[in-house]
């Protein structure tokens, strides 16, 4: 699906090889996400992709990267741990803003800032679907 196959995931993992952007957007030395032990866990359009490392035994693990296939950029993102507490949150602030304008107050739900680009991008696709 993310890769196109063994070979497409091969053809990634050559590609990426200590090219992966850290936090700071600086290349890194981090393990690419197309190797064993990763696995996508969210789709948010048809470029974009999260993966996450579910190998206990490696250092990256409960890791989640971003990848853009279009751009063939992949990126961290943030753990898993920080990905489920950001989720949470999103559906908080959704609830929270459709509540507002249902009894027609002011949301107090604050959107959180330094987000990542695919955390903004998953943040605004949540709140725009609850409060529809």
């Amino acid at each position: 699906m993310v890769f196109d196959g063994q070979e497409g995931r091969q053809k990634w993992m050559k590609k990426h090889k200590n090219k992966v952007f850290n936090k700071r957007g600086n290349i890194s030395g981090l393990e690419s996400c197309a190797s064993e032990g990763w696995v996508c866990c969210m789709a948010f359009s048809e470029f974009d992709y999260l993966l996450i490392c579910v190998e206990p035994r490696k250092a990256e693990y409960g890791n989640v990267h971003h990848i853009n296939t279009r751009n063939e950029k992949e990126s961290f993102c943030c753990t898993m741990d920080d990905l489920l507490i950001h989720l949470a949150y999103f559906v908080r602030e959704g609830t929270d803003k459709k509540m507002a304008e249902h009894h027609g107050t002011k949301n107090t739900t604050t959107p959180r800032s330094g987000l990542p680009r695919p955390l903004k991008m998953i943040r605004k696709a949540i709140v725009d679907a609850m409060t529809r």
